[in-house]
């Protein structure tokens, strides 16, 4: 049961223990949508480095903003979660394609990783182990307390399959694919013409024309709606 009271208490205790050089010390609650389907959707880290608006927004509001700030008001309005690869990427596309009956905005997203941290730099690091190891911890405790009816558990990236790895191994099938990374997808993606996949993939192309293909790269987006029906395949 969503019991949001004892949630942030369990964010009150993560973040008077997270590692010191997170950019916020705050975790934040899952986004999950009023009729959520059980499906969740896990990305890795919030990138605060390479935000330094959204960041200054953060420090200057209250520790409960922080904590529910996927899916506050504002980003209701505007459609999106607060999460990037779910927000303009991919990976609605690739979910339709693998069930076309899903309800995209029935579906609960966060990221593995609730904590952000920069290089000297300024700009976005990934996260260390230490994150990680904190990451587990604070969605084993998230997970004790919701008691979710969870039914599959896609992750997006390296991180993000390493820490549902350690914590969701019964009721629900895990999705794992790789990082939907712009730069990463563009370099692979070229080396297929989108015509074919969607010949060879009638799943993917059935899904483009339920919801159309994403913002940006449709290229991309096709290739990697492809790589989601060819993981899901082999674990049927």
């Amino acid at each position: 049961m969503w019991n949001e009271i004892a949630l942030l208490q369990i964010c009150e205790v993560a973040a008077s223990k997270a590692p010191v050089d997170v950019l916020v010390s705050e975790p934040y609650l899952p986004y999950v949508p009023e009729g959520w389907n059980g499906t969740l959707v896990l990305a890795e880290a919030q990138n605060l480095g390479g935000s330094p608006e959204y960041l200054k927004r953060l420090r200057a509001a209250p520790p409960r903003t922080r904590m529910l700030r996927l899916g506050d008001a504002e980003i209701a309005r505007s459609g999106h979660v607060g999460v990037g690869p779910w927000d303009i990427g991919p990976i609605k596309l690739a979910l339709k394609a693998v069930w076309p009956d899903i309800a995209l905005e029935s579906v609960a997203v966060s990221n593995a990783v609730p904590w952000s941290r920069a290089s000297s730099s300024g700009a976005n690091a990934n996260p260390d182990d230490l994150m990680i190891d904190h990451a587990v911890e604070f969605w084993r405790q998230l997970v004790d307390c919701w008691q979710p009816d969870l039914r599959h558990v896609v992750t997006v990236g390296k991180v993000a399959r390493e820490v549902a790895k350690r914590l969701f191994v019964d009721g629900a099938s895990l999705l794992p694919l790789r990082s939907p990374s712009p730069n990463y997808l563009r370099r692979i993606a070229g080396m297929f013409c989108s015509s074919d996949l969607l010949r060879r993939y009638p799943e993917v192309a059935a899904a483009v024309e339920q919801v159309g293909s994403p913002d940006g790269d449709a290229d991309s987006a096709v290739f990697f709606a492809c790589h989601a029906v060819s993981i899901a395949r082999t674990l049927r």
